[in-house]
């Protein structure tokens, strides 16, 4: 929209039909602005939007890199060690996997922005660049408004901050500087929509800041005990957290986080089988990004960095001991090892530990100061090159767009703009992205009612007969339904089976009916000078019979769309229909052809109209189409099991 000059909605009906979804002020949209915008004003209009994105993603998040740079110039104080840890970044598995594809991830626009503010943060602290703070707010207050994450982000950093409060750090400078960047933050919650939603400015983490804010004035200007500051501000940041938990909407925005984080945690990471030990939210928020890495899979990404950064690791954690560690090193050792704690939990994590542990990668060079461990150090720093260019360019990226392109194809051409789609979250957004088309689920699950919508619909897929996914798309006035390949028949622990709680299989389950349909005929034929192609199923693999009230109308190796009928447009058929018929009884054949195919066009389920087609066809000496149309209408009736009470009369009209 944004690039088209058009100005983010209010409320967007397209992403979440029909209610809308508050763009403003349930997501994070900075880099959608800015993105849009960039494209806008730059000399770009002979290149393809999609194709722009694509390229901007990998660009743009490439910054990274120099901030990395800086960060590890800024602890070993030496510009080859700071070249190493970027190369090493630069080719990791995890920075690159992340990083590169078709995926638009707000953490691509957001990274950047937080590793510069962390670096500005850490040059603040040296004399005389006290004014780098105001970048490092800058650069926090753009992350904030650029991914939800960040504010946990921050959150961690704010409990840094506690942690050294309690290691005696330098009071004065570090805590001014740091109650720098909570104004910047506490800006953010005033300006940035979603955030003033969900009141962010009483979050957990702005508590736990303004308490820390607090034991620092009291140590500084009340010249109260270091002991008895820090406890007054604990309990106060107990109480203001209770408030919190019980009257403000932050806690209910992200009570699926929280929810996961602590199931991660009694689980040790591991998803259970028996779905019925985790409540839905968690259920379906503990997909693959957010899963726990196994062990070949963590080897996979981070053996060279942890080869490389072991010597170093080790030599920093000795200086911490005897306390000779500088406040760099002590924020590099912290960050890296909440990073790998959360990574053991959650492997969305993996790009900030490979940032973290990059960064000790160049204190290899400080190997020792004889020129044998120089070359040793050289000769081993080649190589583990190597290998990590190696291992990431054997993990190349697959996309399936061939068949994501069919289905994005079929729906340009053979739907209206204005016609709404329902599936689960990776279609709809395909489908929304590329042919702007209406769909009913999204990806933002910071919103409440679209984590119940989403349990709605996954419960009306497991549910036996059409009745309750019908009156589902009833509700939410929808047009066609894509069903991926798996959507009912996986029963792993992301399938729709898993989340829902019914994993024993159901043959009169709708979306198994739905996912494996009978046989299908495709029928063409022109309709007031249009040509009209459809499906006219033959088969069905359910014991239950046909579907009535869904028509497939495209199918692929991955994809099946169906058509949903609504009942004005079942009755109106069944009108046409009556009508055709009567026209066959008076032998106008012209007038009959025409609206028995206006009745197949509005409901192709309506079985006698194909034979009585063939025989308006006959009538008007068009023996081909008569005789294609009346032996799909006998094969129907006869894969079916199709009783009608006309069929002896029918077989001696043929």
């Amino acid at each position: 929209m944004v690039a088209q000059g058009k100005p983010i909605p209010v409320v967007d009906k397209k992403v979440q039909y029909p209610e809308g979804l508050r763009a403003r002020e349930k997501t994070a949209w900075f880099m959608a602005f800015f993105v849009g915008y960039f494209y806008k004003i730059m000399p770009f209009s002979n290149i393809p939007f999609n194709t722009y994105v694509r390229l901007f993603v990998p660009i743009f998040s490439s910054l990274s890199i120099l901030a990395l740079f800086l960060l590890a110039r800024e602890v070993w104080k030496n510009n080859l060690a700071a070249i190493i840890s970027t190369l090493f970044y630069a080719f990791s598995l995890p920075a690159v996997a992340r990083n590169v594809g078709f995926a638009f991830l707000k953490e691509h626009f957001a990274l950047p922005f937080i590793f510069f503010h962390l670096y500005f943060f850490l040059s603040s602290l040296k004399p005389g660049k006290r004014y780098k703070i105001i970048f490092s707010g800058l650069f926090l207050f753009l992350a904030l408004g650029s991914w939800h994450l960040t504010q946990f982000y921050f959150g961690l950093l704010a409990v840094f901050m506690v942690v050294s409060l309690l290691w005696r750090e330098k009071i004065f400078s570090l805590y001014r500087n740091f109650g720098v960047l909570v104004g910047f933050a506490f800006l953010g919650g005033l300006l940035i929509p979603y955030l003033r939603a969900s009141i962010f400015i009483l979050s957990y983490p702005m508590l736990l800041s303004y308490s820390l804010l607090l034991a620092w004035a009291l140590i500084s200007y009340g010249k109260v005990e270091r002991r008895k500051a820090f406890l007054v501000s604990c309990l106060i940041f107990l109480g203001l957290s209770l408030l919190t938990f019980l009257f403000s909407p932050y806690t209910k925005v992200y009570s699926h986080v929280y929810s996961l984080m602590l199931y991660k945690i009694r689980f040790l990471g591991q998803k259970p089988v028996d779905p019925a030990l985790l409540p839905f939210e968690v259920r379906f928020y503990w997909f693959p990004d957010w899963t726990s890495p196994n062990l070949r899979y963590i080897l996979t990404g981070f053996f060279v960095l942890f080869l490389t950064g072991l010597w170093p690791l080790g030599k920093m954690i000795g200086r911490l001991v005897r306390r000779e560690a500088g406040f760099a090193e002590k924020i590099l050792l912290y960050f890296t090892l909440v990073f790998f704690i959360l990574y053991l939990l959650l492997q969305r994590m993996e790009i900030f530990l490979s940032f973290f542990l990059a960064i000790f990668s160049g204190g290899i060079i400080f190997l020792g100061r004889k020129r044998i461990f120089k070359r040793l150090a050289t000769c081993f720093i080649i190589l583990a090159l190597l290998v990590e260019v190696g291992v990431t360019a054997s993990h190349g990226l697959t996309f399936d767009t061939y068949s994501l392109g069919q289905l994005i194809s079929w729906i340009r051409n053979n739907t209206g703009k204005d016609e709404v789609f329902l599936s689960s979250i990776s279609p709809s957004l395909e489908i929304l992205t590329y042919t702007g088309r209406p769909i009913v689920i999204h990806s933002f699950l910071e919103s409440r009612d679209i984590r119940d919508k989403i349990k709605e619909f996954a419960d009306a897929i497991v549910s036996e007969g059409e009745g309750d996914l019908y009156s589902f798309c009833e509700k939410y006035e929808v047009n066609y339904l894509v069903i991926p390949r798996g959507m009912y028949t996986n029963t792993g622990p992301y399938s729709t089976r898993y989340i829902t709680n019914h994993l024993e299989f159901d043959p009169q389950a709708i979306g198994y009916r739905l996912e494996v349909p009978g046989k299908a005929e495709p029928f063409s034929f022109k309709y007031q000078g249009k040509a009209y192609r459809g499906l006219m199923e033959t088969t069905s693999p359910s014991p239950s019979g046909r579907l009535e009230k869904f028509g497939l109308v495209f199918s692929n190796e991955v994809y099946r769309i169906y058509k949903v009928y609504r009942p004005e447009e079942i009755e109106e058929a069944r009108k046409r229909y009556a009508a055709g018929k009567e026209y066959l009884g008076k032998k106008e054949y012209a007038d009959a052809v025409k609206e028995l195919k206006r009745a197949i066009i509005l409901y192709p389920k309506l079985r006698q109209a194909y034979y009585d087609l063939g025989i308006a066809y006959y009538g008007l000496g068009d023996e081909k189409q008569a005789i294609d149309f009346l032996r799909k209408a006998q094969r129907w009736e006869k894969d079916g099991k199709q009783k009608t009470e006309d069929r002896g009369q029918r077989k001696d009209d043929f």
